[in-house]
């Protein structure tokens, strides 16, 4: 038996053998290859997309990875410099690098100091 691969409801994994009823094969009339090439068209569209979502997910992996890595040294690199200042007492403190100094973040008008400062 020669090797037949499934187009529509696919049941296994893509690109996987299946068996076909050689009783069962028809050919397809030419009045009707256009509707085949658009059939072809669509699966190599859907392929090729879905190729490419796998690699958009390996790089959205990567870079939640680095993100993360990078939040945790620049996290472990402040806890430092707050050592090495003094600085051990509760509070968040805001580092500006132009002019490299660094300050405990107030409240405003009463509202709790944000968490979070960018730069």
């Amino acid at each position: 038996m020669s090797k037949k691969y499934i187009v529509h409801d696919r049941v296994g994994p893509q690109g996987s053998e299946i068996p076909i009823d050689p009783e069962s094969i028809i050919d397809i009339p030419e009045e009707l290859y256009g509707i085949l090439e658009n059939i072809q068209e669509a699966v190599e569209r859907l392929n090729n997309s879905r190729y490419e979502l796998g690699r958009l997910e390996q790089v959205k992996s990567h870079l939640l990875y680095t993100c993360n890595t990078a939040e945790n040294l620049s996290a472990e690199e402040k806890k430092k410099l707050l050592n090495n200042l003094g600085l051990n007492d509760i509070g968040n403190y805001a580092i500006d690098f132009e002019t490299k100094t660094i300050g405990r973040v107030m409240s405003i008008d009463g509202a709790p100091a944000p968490k979070v400062v960018g730069g």
